[in-house]
């Protein structure tokens, strides 16, 4: 018997990724950089946050120190937030099948405690949260997980 699920939370349970684009548009904008949708699905899509504005700022031959990037980042998160609280589309099918799971999810960046909780119709969950730090590469080892099936 199963004991855990374990699921990303973006592109899984929710289609933020149109969201994320929005703004990171928003955002570099306001740093007098221009971004449009084809270009971000084109070459930015694989990308985090601070690879994001790295490749930016390097493109636009702004400052790309972590004060600039860690700025730029926070930035970005709220406008994330504030298209979160307007909308969040749901991947089909995934608002019936967390109704009926116990959430595990963790993560460095706000998105996934904010995003379920900012959200007036997002089903009670009970998550558990693990914040424990991401890896300098930003993706979590087998081990991290394992604490909490049991």
């Amino acid at each position: 018997m199963s004991k855990a699920i374990l699921f990303d939370f973006n592109g899984v349970l929710v289609n933020d990724e149109p969201l994320h684009c929005e703004a990171l548009i928003h955002t570099l904008a306001e740093y007098g950089i221009d971004l449009d949708r084809d270009t971000y699905y084109r070459d930015y899509l694989g990308f985090d946050d601070r690879e994001c504005f790295r490749y930016s700022f390097s493109g636009a031959n702004r400052p790309s120190d972590a004060a600039s990037i860690a700025d730029a980042t926070e930035r970005k998160n709220a406008a994330w937030e504030r298209l979160v609280k307007a909308s969040m589309p749901m991947v089909p099918g995934a608002l019936d099948f967390v109704r009926r799971v116990r959430v595990t999810a963790r993560g460095k960046t706000p998105h996934v405690p904010r995003s379920l909780g900012g959200v007036p119709w997002f089903p009670p969950l009970n998550p558990l949260f693990d914040r424990s730090p991401v890896p300098a590469h930003g993706r979590p080892q087998q081990p991290q997980f394992s604490e909490h099936i049991g």
